[in-house]
């Protein structure tokens, strides 16, 4: 049986009535039907989910938006279920992940049920799907409604100009340390491109370059780290920071993995994961011991 969890909250778009109405009829004519629970400023995804795992259900689809999906995984990470996702957002960065293009093709790939079982990341107590991410970028957007709104994008650009990078330690699986500068870091456990644009500057001995090295199935978390940047390079590369798409960027960042990552700064600094702040640094992040299993469309990215 179905359960979708229906999470209109943060949404302000005036037609999602009307596209969440096209989605149930599209539900309905593909046979995939089940019972609905809408959250409400009452009923937050806590609850209506802990109503789902009353009932012993078996599958569970998300239709909302990323923090949706997110705020669902907290109570899902380690239970033996199905997760499927809905996107109501057009810029839904789960949705790319997961091969799904629009909420229509979403509920196709639902009714063909093809899943995989992934990593999962894990931040103190928190999980994590896609990345976590620290330094310049990640909280000047947030999802808003169907689209990324990202306010006074000049005053953002003259304000990377301005930002200042910070000392970091990274210290992996308790072998070694990387100290460094740092604008911008993520560490991605699901990222949206399978393979590198360009392959990095500095990856640790023992993987190869030209593999598949961002796949969230080989037990690894992988550790993407932007050095400081010239203005010119700040300016130019501001678009694939601000989306969060460091496997984007050219051949001037650091790739490292590991199992376990402890991050230190001297300054308390603001860990975003899948793009919900979660917390400050300190801040130690690992592969979870739990999997999940996703439904999944022919164009994932893993």
């Amino acid at each position: 049986m179905y359960y979708y969890i229906v999470d209109k909250t943060k949404i302000k778009s005036r037609n999602i009535e009307r596209l969440y109405n096209a989605i149930s009829s599209r539900i309905a004519k593909l046979n995939i039907s089940g019972e609905f629970a809408e959250t409400s400023p009452i009923r937050d995804i806590p609850r209506v989910v802990e109503l789902g795992l009353e009932k012993q259900i078996t599958t569970m689809i998300i239709i909302g938006i990323d923090q949706s999906f997110y705020k669902a995984l907290q109570m899902l990470a380690d239970k033996d279920i199905v997760i499927g996702f809905i996107p109501l957002s057009k810029d839904s960065k789960i949705a790319k992940i997961l091969g799904i293009e629009d909420p229509f093709s979403a509920c196709d790939t639902i009714a063909a049920r093809k899943t995989e079982e992934v990593d999962l990341g894990k931040a103190n107590d928190k999980f994590f799907f896609s990345s976590l991410a620290i330094g310049f970028g990640n909280n000047l957007f947030k999802e808003v409604g169907s689209f990324f709104n990202i306010k006074g994008t000049l005053a953002t650009i003259s304000r990377g100009l301005t930002y200042k990078s910070f000392p970091v330690v990274f210290e992996c699986d308790d072998s070694f340390k990387i100290e460094t500068s740092c604008f911008s870091a993520s560490i991605i456990n699901c990222p949206k491109e399978n393979i590198l644009k360009t392959p990095p500057l500095n990856l640790q001995e023992g993987f190869d370059k030209t593999q598949n090295i961002l796949s969230p199935k080989d037990g690894y978390l992988n550790l993407l780290i932007i050095p400081n940047l010239t203005k010119r390079q700040r300016i130019k590369f501001s678009n694939i920071i601000l989306k969060g798409e460091l496997e984007k960027f050219p051949p001037i960042f650091s790739l490292f993995k590991a199992k376990k990552i402890a991050i230190n700064t001297r300054k308390p600094k603001p860990v975003f994961a899948d793009g919900i702040k979660i917390g400050k640094t300190p801040l130690e992040v690992k592969i979870a011991d739990e999997k999940l299993r996703v439904v999944v469309g022919k164009n994932r990215s893993f």
